[in-house]
């Protein structure tokens, strides 16, 4: 067998895990009927949510954010006394990832023209 082949009963991890990604589906087809502008807000509120939970990743994003603003800062790409609080920042990139996220569910059944 190829190493890229798995059989079927590799593949089949439990229902725990069916059960999951018939979870996510579904909950992904849901945000896709929203309107964008309810998307987008209530993607802002699951990143508030995600930016109130998730300690360990937040003081990760907090560490990339100091070294952008101390690069900006030094390449003189925006005055020192223009940034935000740092806190401020990290709060505002979550909701905005958040918001982002939810809002590319219903922009996918938009038309091209």
């Amino acid at each position: 067998m190829n190493k890229r082949q798995s059989s079927k009963a590799d593949r089949f991890k439990g229902p725990g895990k069916w059960c999951g990604y018939v979870f996510a589906r579904g909950l992904a087809g849901l945000i896709q009927l929203l309107p964008l502008s309810l998307a987008f807000r209530l993607g802002r509120g699951v990143g508030w949510l995600a930016w109130r939970l998730l300690k360990r990743r937040r003081v990760i994003v907090r560490k990339n954010l100091e070294i952008v603003n101390a690069w900006m800062e030094e390449s003189g790409k925006v005055e020192s006394e223009k940034v935000e609080s740092l806190e401020v920042q990290v709060r505002e990139l979550f909701q905005r990832s958040g918001a982002n996220l939810f809002a590319g569910f219903p922009l996918s059944r938009l038309r091209p023209e």
